[in-house]
């Protein structure tokens, strides 16, 4: 079984393929400071006695892939750990001002994106930030955006306006565009915000690549806000652990 895990700064997601399919999942909450000693328990109390024969990482949290890669080479079969970063062949063409700046969780959401939906395409991972990625049909990576996602722009208004306070959307909930009192207004200005994004950016790239390209949400938050997306957009919650496999896959 191959190992894929994305560390992120809210989330970390865990995913163990065998034969190329995806076939166990879970997150947990990603701690903001672990040792290698606790991070090998925790992996080990979520993936049991499994045979893991390698694993592929993207880390861009505070814990370090050092520390991650070091507790996974103590749970692997002796098979290869790849860590995504510079000289890790990907099979994208990244032209920005600094290839290797690129988040390693926004290359394998990346990866998997042009694997599966071909390009071009928009991607949109809609985690704690709001991130685009831009491929044009000659499957160059152009760039994108970075925007605050849902709950750090629900952070910073209850942190900075003493009468507001702390609240979370719901995947289950509806919201309407009108607010009835402060917390639902809160609750609809971030949903309805984070879709008139989404629209805006896609109406923009389309002017750049085509109106054919394709747009793919990813992410914790991506199903609030596709239901009220004026653009046509796919969900696929699975599009980081997929282009994390398409990788390793690359390098082994």
């Amino acid at each position: 079984m191959l190992l894929a895990i994305n560390s992120g700064n809210e989330f970390t997601d865990i995913g163990l393929f065998e034969d190329d399919k995806l076939s166990f999942r879970t997150q947990f909450v990603t701690p903001s400071a672990v040792t290698a000693d606790e991070y090998t328990i925790k992996l080990q109390t979520m993936l049991g006695k499994r045979t893991l024969n390698g694993a592929v990482i993207a880390d861009v949290s505070d814990i370090g892939a050092g520390v991650i890669s070091e507790a996974v080479g103590r749970i692997t079969n002796g098979g290869r750990i790849v860590v995504i970063g510079p000289g890790v062949k990907t099979g994208l063409n990244i032209r920005i001002d600094n290839p290797a700046a690129l988040g390693a969780n926004l290359v394998a959401i990346a990866a998997g994106a042009a694997g599966s939906y071909g390009y071009p395409v928009i991607t949109c991972d809609l985690s704690l930030s709001t991130a685009f990625t831009v491929i044009d049909r000659d499957g160059i990576v152009r760039g994108g955006a970075l925007v605050p996602g849902f709950n750090l722009s629900l952070r910073a208004l209850s942190d900075n306006a003493a009468e507001l306070p702390r609240v979370h959307v719901s995947e289950s909930a509806a919201y309407s565009v009108l607010g009835t009192n402060t917390e639902s207004c809160m609750k609809s200005g971030i949903v309805y915000a984070a879709a008139a994004v989404i629209d805006g950016f896609v109406k923009r790239y389309k002017a750049i690549l085509g109106e054919d390209a394709g747009v793919v949400l990813t992410g914790r938050y991506a199903k609030i806000a596709s239901r009220y997306c004026e653009e046509q957009v796919v969900i696929d919650d699975t599009l980081v652990l997929n282009g994390l496999a398409a990788i390793y896959k690359r390098n082994t």
